[in-house]
């Protein structure tokens, strides 16, 4: 099936003649050919790949996909009949007529040499600047039969080529602002037909246009000279670059290669593909070809010389592109598919397919699959097609129900031992059944092994451990762990002939007929081993609820890893250099050679990324088959893994800087505009100290898996810890020169460069070197000529500033006390008469109380900046507590205090009080629901934290409807915080966030103080 046959230039009309007869040569085998293809393709007819669909829920414009372009900063680019939509793998921003687009039907996407994206669609040229396009229409394109191919850059100039209504190909040059014809190319007597239809590729790489039709054969374009290639009469279909870098042709049912100016050829006859047909494909990094069914939605894959067709339907498959990352991207009129690796195949329950339920795999003398599922039973799995086998019931004379359970095993003579609740085991031998363990009880399996020594096999049951050598049946009645497992879920045996007898909670060992309970002398070991497996080093690996351990015949190995601390379920081994862990979440490969050589723990995650998307898989469910794969049960599906298609991702995300803001005086972040990106510079003295950067990485396969680390200079001591947190914000910024250097790793921990944005804090005047020289020298001045009498004036008149500086915070303290809603107390008081007149006394007393120990604490501390945090909180409590007599439960509140706090602590007067104010009056009370108040107290590391969230309506709507003002008692906070900070290196801060629901509503306001415990409070 894999045909190498090289097809050289041919300069001449024998050479000409040659080709000819060698393509006529490859037809005559076709049929046999294509036959053996269809036999081949039988093979794999049920393959599940898992595919992300994204459509115009998820962000595309418009679902029926043009054109696919991947740009040099990893995005990618989809054209649709109504504009483009750019991708970063978690947003699509999309691009319309309104955003500069000439026409809504996009035909080509490609890049210039300076980084300008160039879209090109019916009526004309569009470039791309960072934010929108620029248009450039012409009615030159308005020729529906035209062509479209590649724009294309040669040197400083933008080429664009098509067909006009004689067929000729046309170049024309676009100087930035008309379109110029060039060249014409083949005259109207080198076309047969009027409607011959010409296929185009640029090669930017040797700057080549290779041009391709029915009647025209197989031509190069370089530097406006035309040159034959190959003369083929039923037409070029498609060309595509591959990602070797080579440039890969379709014609006449062959898939070729080109090197240099000679055809190499591939595959031939592959399917029959319609001529003089636009037929889009793809070539990966392993050398497979994907491309589209004639007459159906699927999708066709020859990989070793096989030919599998999806049975996933994408519906009509307009374009294939490969990224850089190796993902596939299918463009449909159905929207746009993902498909992340070719490692893992799916079998998920469907009518006429897999049972659900499957607990264990295994395969037949004959190479079939078998799929044992618990109450539903076993099929056969062969030639894509599966099938019932129920011979079995025939030896259930109690009519009992036989289900199957996990731990099955082909043993070397290829018989299967199938684990089942009644009869206890199962044994098939590719044709009949038998019941191997005799047994008056009604036990039930769990796991069966082959002793390789001697071919006898071992089960472990609800019962204790059976042995069956050769017809003869031992049994001992053990619970591994002298009981503190009732079953037996796991076997091995190690190499000094000791058989392991595993259960979740308990190991024993079994060994010349007696039993050993572990933990035990010389085995301390005190967990479970419900996956039990030894290497090729005759070492044992143990499975259990607290992680994987290692026994080397000497001592137990906690393998110490952040995604190895859970249940473990199944383990085997790949070869002598891997190990296959797979966890109650997730799947896992432990690279074994690292682990041996340098006791590193390399773990790589088999997950989304690489295919895996399976809920938990299942106890001790793997299964190697005789061609290589492994099986794994789950809880939702059966995969099948090739462990060789298994590798990472050493594609670094492509990392930027998305949005730098700005917090305003109403602490709301303004983000800039993209002009002020370039050339960032901050002014100190309008507050322009508190920063926020917002960073996007490119990664088109596991957007979701990106980590990010931050660093900046001059003010971090060290990189972050990385997170997939993609924001830093930074407060109280000094003057200035700063740079905020940040990278961003995959899912497999592989780091972008590392990249920096630079920007100024420019000081105000009085933090300038001129205004500190001449204070200097003024100074100097002053204490030359004043001498002892102006010294000590200047000291009375900085006393004098002091005390001013403090009458101005206590006067600012009273007009924080002032907040206070005037209202609130009338109001207060009469709803107290009110609970008088209703001769509820007691409410009335209770409230009468709490609102005179308000008034009480206002008036008794009015010439305090501080006090404790006991009575900051017993303020608020009453405060809330008369709110929500007054508004009649229309709010609930909590003030949770953490561990560890300081209950006398000092802290700033009102700093909890003015925020509550504001939650309860522009948030909740405005809210048609009932409201929730949520106040924590934290003890972190070096501050106490302290969080206000509401549920309320949000500063966005609160602010339509009672204005844009920030709140006197908020300014008045922050110039008191302000005060405070003055005299201190360490700042309280605070941070007010919008919360938000799923889908963009407003879910209420957030606040966060941050008041360091070593502060010290001046006044």
């Amino acid at each position: 099936m894999h045909l190498v046959t090289v097809v050289k230039v041919a300069t001449n009309a024998k050479m000409f003649n040659f080709a000819r007869s060698q393509i006529n040569l490859m037809k005559a085998h076709k049929i046999f050919l294509f036959f053996g293809l269809l036999c081949l393709y039988a093979n794999a007819i049920a393959q599940e790949l898992h595919y992300d669909h994204f459509t115009v829920r998820n962000g595309l414009l418009q679902m029926q996909v043009t054109t696919l372009f991947q740009d040099s900063k990893g995005h990618l680019w989809i054209g649709t009949k109504l504009g483009a939509s750019r991708f970063d793998g978690k947003h699509f921003t999309n691009f319309t007529i309104q955003d500069g687009l000439p026409d809504s039907f996009v035909q080509h996407i490609s890049e210039d040499s300076s980084g300008r994206i160039l879209l090109l669609s019916r009526s004309g040229l569009a470039i791309f600047n960072g934010q929108g396009f620029v248009a450039y229409p012409t009615e030159i394109f308005n020729n529906r039969k035209a062509l479209f191919a590649p724009v294309v850059k040669q040197g400083d100039s933008i080429f664009i080529y098509r067909t006009n209504m004689d067929n000729q190909l046309e170049a024309y040059y676009f100087d930035g602002n008309k379109y110029i014809l060039k060249e014409q190319y083949f005259s109207p007597n080198d076309w047969e037909t009027i409607n011959d239809q010409i296929q185009m590729f640029y090669d930017l790489q040797s700057s080549t246009i290779y041009s391709g039709s029915a009647n025209l054969g197989l031509n190069s374009i370089r530097n406006g000279k035309v040159k034959k290639i190959l003369d083929v009469k039923e037409g070029i279909q498609s060309f595509t670059k591959g990602q070797d870098g080579n440039l890969y042709i379709c014609y006449d049912s062959h898939f070729s290669k080109l090197s240099g100016d000679s055809v190499l050829m591939i595959y031939s006859d592959v399917v029959p593909i319609k001529s003089n047909t636009n037929y889009r494909f793809a070539v990966d990094k392993a050398g497979r070809f994907f491309f589209r069914e004639n007459d159906s939605q699927r999708l066709m894959i020859i990989e070793n010389g096989q030919i599998f067709k999806e049975q996933f339907d994408h519906g009509i498959i307009t374009n294939l592109l490969l990224d850089r990352e190796n993902n596939l991207w299918i463009g449909t009129e159905k929207g746009l598919y993902r498909n992340t690796s070719r490692a893992i195949l799916n079998f998920i329950h469907k009518p006429g397919g897999i049972n659900d339920y499957v607990w264990s795999v295994s395969e037949d003398k004959n190479g079939s699959i078998l799929f044992a599922a618990y109450e539903q039973g076993l099929q056969r799995y062969r030639d894509g097609q599966f099938e019932i086998l129920d011979d079995y019931k025939s030896l259930n004379e109690e009519n009992r129900a036989m289900n199957f359970y996990m731990g099955s095993l082909r043993a070397k003579s290829g018989d299967v031992y199938l684990p089942i609740t009644n009869k206890t085991l199962l044994r098939y031998d590719g044709a009949n059944f038998f019941v191997d363990i005799k047994s008056e009880k009604q036990n039930v399996a769990f796991y069966v092994y082959e002793d390789t020594s001697d071919s006898s096999i071992f089960v472990g049951t609800l019962e204790g451990l059976y042995h069956l050598n050769q017809g003869h049946q031992e049994h001992w009645n053990v619970q591994p762990g002298n009981g503190r497992s009732n079953s037996i879920t796991s076997l091995v045996k190690d190499r000094s002939g000791r058989v392991w007898i595993g259960g979740f909670k308990g190991i024993s060992l079994l060994q010349n007929n007696e039993i050993q309970h572990m933990p035990a002398p010389g085995m301390p070991f005190p967990h479970g081993g419900n996956a039990l497996l030894r290497d090729n080093l005759d070492n044992i690996w143990i499975g259990n609820p607290h992680g994987l351990f290692l026994y080397d015949n000497e001592s137990f190995v906690n393998i110490d890893h952040p995604k190895l601390d859970k249940l473990v379920m199944a383990l085997a081994m790949v070869g002598d250099s891997a190990l296959l862990i797979g966890t109650i979440r997730e799947l896992l490969m432990l690279d074994l050679k690292t682990f041996y050589q340098t006791g590193e723990v390399r773990i790589i995650t088999v997950g989304p990324d690489k295919g895996y998307h399976a809920i938990e898989p299942g106890q001790n469910g793997f299964f190697r088959d005789s061609k290589g794969y492994y099986w794994l049960t789950n809880s939702d599906r059966v995969v099948r893994i090739d462990p060789a298609q298994i590798s990472t991702n050493t594609i670094p995300p492509e990392t930027y800087i998305r949005s730098v803001s700005l917090m305003n005086e109403r602490m709301q972040w303004n983000p800039f505009e993209n002009d002020q990106m370039h050339h960032p510079v901050f002014l100190y003295a309008k507050d322009e100290k508190n920063l926020r950067f917002e960073f996007t990485a490119v990664s088109l396969r596991d957007p979701s898996g990106i980590t990010y680390s931050h660093f900046l200079e001059g003010y971090d001591k060290g990189w972050s810890a990385p997170d997939h947190e993609s924001t830093a914000i930074y407060t109280n910024l000094q003057p200035g020169e700063y740079s905020l250097r940040f990278k961003a790793a995959n899912t497999d921990g592989v780091w972008s460069v590392e990249k920096a944005f630079s920007f100024f804090i420019q000081p105000a005047f009085y933090q300038t070197i001129w205004f500190r020289v001449a204070s200097v020298l003024l100074a100097a001045s002053v204490l030359f000529f004043g001498g002892v009498t102006l010294t000590n004036q200047r000291r009375k008149k900085q006393i004098a500033m002091q005390e001013n500086e403090k009458k101005m915070a206590e006067f600012q303290l009273l007009s924080i006390k002032n907040q206070i809603d005037p209202h609130f107390t009338y109001n207060a008081i009469n709803s107290i008469a009110s609970a008088v007149v209703k001769e509820d006394k007691d409410v009335a007393y209770r409230f009468f109380v709490k609102l005179s120990r308000l008034m009480r604490s206002i008036l008794q501390s009015s010439d305090k900046l501080t006090r404790s945090l006991e009575d900051e909180i017993n303020f608020v409590k009453d405060y809330l507590d008369i709110q929500k007599f007054r508004h009649k439960d229309r709010f609930d509140f909590s003030i949770d205090i953490a561990a560890g706090v300081e209950m006398e602590s000092l802290v700033p007067k009102m700093c909890m009080q003015t925020f509550v104010e504001n939650a309860l009056k522009h948030g909740l009370l405005q809210s048609e629901h009932k409201g929730i108040l949520k106040i924590a107290i934290k003890n972190e590391e070096n501050n106490y934290v302290i969080c206000i969230e509401d549920n309320g309506i949000g500063r966005e709507k609160a602010a339509a409807a009672h204005g844009n003002s920030a709140g006197k008692g908020l300014q008045i906070l922050k110039g008191y915080f302000d005060y405070f900070n003055r005299y201190n290196t360490l700042k309280i801060s605070w941070t007010i966030t919008d919360l938000r629901h799923e889908d963009g509503k407003a879910a209420g306001t957030e606040v966060k103080i941050v008041l360091p415990k070593a502060f010290k409070y001046i006044g």
